[in-house]
């Protein structure tokens, strides 16, 4: 099965220490980073690309999206540091 985004931006199957801490901070920041992009998707629907107000508003949801899920990524990383220090 293919790995979703956030499974990827994670690197959920890097755990060489096969840590049980490591696959649960990974598993979950991966979720939050799918949920994410599918909130993002929603509200984009819910814009028409045609009008530029809506344009605008797009350029800023993908921006808000992109930099949460850096952010989550961002808090895994440290997470997964502190948990196999």
């Amino acid at each position: 099965m293919e790995k979703t985004y956030g499974e990827k931006m994670v690197r959920s199957g890097f755990n060489p220490s096969e840590s049980e801490d490591v696959k649960k901070l990974k598993e979950a920041a991966a979720a939050f980073i799918d949920l994410i992009r599918e909130v993002r998707d929603r509200a984009s629907l819910k814009r028409d690309a045609t009008d530029n107000g809506a344009a605008d508003e797009l350029v800023t949801i993908s921006r808000w999206t992109a930099i949460a899920c850096t952010d989550v990524e961002t808090a895994c990383m440290y997470a997964v540091k502190a948990a196999t220090i």
